[in-house]
């Protein structure tokens, strides 16, 4: 589950993001919280979730009290392979 990868992309929206503040939760599970990744085995705990057909994945800003909602996918198999070969 490579956070990392969901926080840079928050951070190409164009409105200010301090990656110091992010929180990150993957399939209802916290992996990242204040930018840092949780000791543990948060990160195995959401990988389960993250080959289901569906997950929710979550950003906390700590930055306003606005809120938005995605729904997106990707299922080329060069993309899924080229994310799931590292983690942040």
């Amino acid at each position: 589950p490579n956070w990392g990868r969901f926080v840079c992309a928050a951070g190409t929206a164009g409105v200010p993001l301090d990656q110091d503040r992010v929180d990150a939760t993957i399939g209802g599970v916290t992996v990242a919280r204040r930018g840092l990744v949780l000791p543990g085995r948060a990160l195995d705990r959401a990988r389960v979730h993250m080959r289901r057909r569906q997950v929710a994945l979550e950003l906390h800003l700590h930055a306003g009290r606005g809120t938005a909602r995605i729904l997106t996918s990707d299922l080329t198999t060069h993309y899924v392979h080229f994310n799931a070969a590292y983690t942040t």
